[in-house]
C-alpha cells in the first residue's frame, strides 16, 4: 500500500478510492485518517515519508467491486456494483439468441 499512495500506482485492474488510515509506528501511535478526499497529494506522501504507514485504504477493482484493504490484506468491508452487473447481465441477455 505504500508504494500505491506515493507512486499513486495502485495494481493494474484497481483503483484507489478517498479514504485511507495512517499509523505511525513509534510509541506516539498517531493516526491521521482521509475520508472523502483526494489521496494523490502531497500531504499524504509526507505523512509516509515521515513514517507513517498506511493500515486501511479503500479500492475498487474494475469498477465493479469496492472494498477496504486492511492490515495483513485483510477485507475489511465491500460493495458490489450491483447495478452495473444488471445492466450487464440484461445487455448479455438480451443479445443471446433463445
Amino acid at each position: 500500500m505504500v508504494h500505491w499512495l506515493l507512486a499513486w500506482e495502485p495494481p493494474a485492474g484497481f483503483t484507489a478510492d478517498r479514504e485511507t488510515e495512517l499509523k505511525a509506528c513509534d510509541e506516539s501511535k498517531a493516526v491521521v485518517r482521509y475520508a472523502r478526499a483526494p489521496l494523490d497529494i502531497d500531504e499524504v506522501r509526507q505523512h509516509i515519508e515521515h513514517g507513517k504507514l498506511p493500515t486501511r485504504l479503500a479500492m475498487t477493482w474494475e469498477h465493479r467491486v469496492s472494498f477496504v484493504l486492511a492490515e495483513a490484506s485483510r477485507l475489511r468491508t465491500s460493495r458490489c456494483g450491483m447495478q452495473r452487473w444488471m445492466a450487464a447481465a440484461r445487455t448479455t441477455a438480451a443479445s443471446t439468441p433463445m
